[in-house]
């Protein structure tokens, strides 16, 4: 999503530079006129729909983000775990003491 935002922020100013660019120029008036077709589609995501689908679509990401994070935790637990079971292994067979877990 930041980078689909990043490449449209990109576009819009080298549509303006554009046009800065040819405000000396003959005009071209069929360029001009895709240009505002795509100017006046902007505003649309101003709306609260656009909001809504936004803030759903960046709380799942940080969901997913969240859950990534736990994910790696717990895998990291589970192998600290494994480690103490080995050493308390070793020392149960050497010295009588039970598991750790």
């Amino acid at each position: 999503m930041h980078s689909a935002i990043k490449m449209l922020n990109s576009h819009i100013r080298i549509l303006h530079h554009h046009l800065v660019s040819i405000q000396k120029a003959p005009y071209d008036h069929s360029l001009l006129q895709q240009i505002s077709s795509l100017i006046r589609r902007l505003p649309a995501i101003d709306s609260s729909r656009f909001q809504d689908d936004f803030l759903m679509e960046y709380n799942d990401t940080l969901l997913m983000t969240y859950l990534a994070t736990i994910t790696k935790c717990s895998n990291t637990m589970n192998e600290l775990v494994d480690k103490f079971n080995t050493t308390y292994d070793k020392q149960n067979w050497r010295g009588g003491r039970s598991t750790f877990i």
